[in-house]
């Protein structure tokens, strides 16, 4: 059986890293283990169904930090897989697996610091986000699709820009150590990024994805359950998002024209009305793109991206593909051409002659037939003379190009649009200008059909290796919390080793030294408060724990969910569900 690992692309085999469990430390999992017991909790009541039933389903256990592998293996069973990245990816990267049924999952953890919510991927937003809904069949379809869609949107070189800004300060808010200068200026840098960017399709159906699958709602704008992993993995918007201030608004295709801030609250949300309902609203988004457009709209699309593009040639059927959202079907159709645009010719609403910067590939059917030297000219148009035939000496008409040598063979795209023909001593001239090579391949008799973003198959890239990069990096903590570190250890191994009341003086000299050394300190304390709960002892520690837990959540301004905790601790333990 094709393992999952085995399906991603060998061209994006360079993202996938080793999960290596034994570099989370105990206040890792404590972080993991005090967001998904708490999140149970609080979405009990508001999440969609499949999320309590796809928490389990999926992999995804609350007592630890799950192990991706294990969940590859249970999203499985719903024709899903899972693989392990390192933080961040290139968004087609990202949006290329999803199309595939992958979903790649960031191994690191986020800090104490950012615990109820981070702007940088990681395990909690990736697995307990996103993994659970994917065992609802409509919903999984969606993503899928807006996987595959992606993978057809054309961006712009300010997407980029934009995308190292937003990594960059995203990475820089979640470390603890970065100094306010540093954040700032990551601030600045986005927002200089984003004023100076022009929108591009990729960039509006960012837009769609992040209305929906990481800030969805569904149902009705009064009644309505949380779908998006944004809100089922942040214990902060999970409870925010009903506020009467953050306005909920029906979903549908002018979602993409509202912008997004990964690092703040959203101020709006959409409320779709079924999973089915994505499905249509996407439908409505992806006949917009300039894949689904074709002809002369397709080419100037992909002259302004900037990007490798595949030019398609034949009669419609890329083009339709496209619209299906069928990657490899719109790349299959027809005879291409792989490269950047440089330029496009156009006599009155039709495209005659394209010239590729950098070099081309002709392909036809599922093999590259040849890589074209700088520069490489496209003609386009119907043949006007002799039909080209192997061993042919000629000369054709093509639109207002020229074109002579000799045929050496020719190849039929197998999908109905025009043969690619072999030619040595080959000469060009266009509108654009002329190129001349010993030997090329070269579409005769081409219409475009469409373009689309990228390559597809032997021509889409170099192929890469798995790394072997294992995640999450050993870190170095300092003295400080180093020391801290061994307090949860200490805990942990006496609750683990340790029956009933024994654990008690234990806990007591933790608490003293909490209190002495890390007196902010308050995820460990709320630990020994649910086990003293759990156990029913020493209810005069536990009395000065939950005035300490109170103290500190006016301390921290209620930016930490320690009222939450304790909440949790009120229903679950002591009302015996602990």
């Amino acid at each position: 059986m094709e393992s999952t690992r085995d399906r991603v692309p060998p061209h994006l085999r360079w993202l996938v890293v080793e999960q290596d469990c034994a570099e989370y430390t105990e206040i890792d999992q404590a972080v993991w283990r005090f967001i998904l017991l708490n999140l149970q909790t609080t979405l009990q009541q508001t999440a969609h169904p499949a999320y309590t039933r796809g928490l389990a389903a999926s992999g995804i256990p609350v007592e630890r930090i799950p192990r991706i592998d294990e969940m590859d293996a249970a999203l499985g069973r719903f024709g899903w897989g899972a693989v392990a990245v390192d933080g961040f990816i290139p968004p087609r990267a990202f949006q290329e697996l999803q199309g595939l049924r992958i979903l790649p999952i960031a191994a690191t953890v986020r800090t104490l610091r950012h615990l109820a919510y981070t702007p940088a991927p990681d395990i909690v937003h990736e697995a307990a986000g996103h993994a659970p809904i994917l065992v609802d069949p409509a919903y999984a379809a969606y993503v899928e699709a807006i996987g595959r869609a992606g993978v057809l949107a054309f961006r712009l070189p300010s997407d980029e820009r934009v995308y190292r800004a937003v990594y960059r300060l995203s990475e820089i808010k979640e470390d603890p150590s970065a100094p306010a200068p540093e954040v700032a200026r990551a601030e600045g840098e986005l927002e200089q990024a984003v004023a100076g960017a022009e929108l591009s399709e990729s960039g509006r159906l960012a837009r769609l994805y992040w209305w929906t699958a990481e800030y969805g709602l569904v149902g009705t704008p009064a009644r309505y359950a949380l779908y998006g992993a944004g809100l089922l993995s942040s214990l902060g918007e999970s409870h925010s998002c009903h506020a009467a201030g953050v306005q909920k608004r029906p979903l549908d295709a002018g979602c993409m024209d509202v912008a997004y801030d990964i690092t703040q609250p959203q101020p709006q949300l959409f409320v779709a009305e079924s999973f089915e309902h994505l499905g249509a609203v996407l439908r409505e988004a992806a006949g917009s793109l300039a894949a689904a457009a074709g002809g002369t709209a397709a080419l100037e699309a992909a002259k302004r991206s900037e990007e490798l593009c595949t030019v398609v040639l034949g009669g419609g059927r890329a083009r339709a593909a496209a619209r299906e959202l069928s990657v490899e079907g719109a790349f299959r159709a027809g005879s291409r051409v792989s490269g950047v645009i440089d330029r496009v010719h156009v006599q009155g609403d039709r495209a005659v002659a394209v010239s590729f910067r950098g070099g081309a590939t002709v392909s036809a059917g599922g093999d590259a037939i040849s890589t074209a030297a700088e520069p490489f000219l496209l003609p386009l148009g119907a043949v006007e003379g002799p039909a080209p035939e192997p061993g042919r000496e000629g000369a054709w008409s093509v639109g207002p190009s020229r074109i002579r040598g000799r045929v050496e063979r020719v190849v039929d795209d197998g999908a109905g649009g025009p043969a690619v023909a072999v030619v040595a001593g080959l000469h060009v001239e266009t509108p654009l200008g002329a190129f001349a090579a010993d030997r090329s391949a070269l579409p005769l008799g081409a219409e475009v059909d469409t373009a689309l973003p990228g390559a597809f198959g032997r021509e889409a890239g170099r192929p890469t290796d798995f790394p072997g990069t294992k995640v999450p990096r050993r870190r170095h903590p300092d003295a400080r919390d180093l020391d801290l570190l061994r307090l949860y250890e200490r805990a942990i191994e006496s609750w683990r080793s340790r029956a009933g009341s024994a654990v008690v003086p234990i806990f007591e000299a933790i608490h003293r030294q909490i209190g002495a050394r890390h007196p902010g300190e308050w995820l460990l304390r709320w630990n020994l408060l649910e086990s003293l709960m759990k156990i029913g002892e020493d209810e005069a520690l536990q009395e000065r724990l939950q005035e300490e837990l109170t103290h500190l959540e006016v301390r921290y301004a209620r930016l930490e969910p320690i009222a939450t905790g304790l909440r949790t601790l009120r229903e679950t333990v002591r009302g015996g569900g602990g």
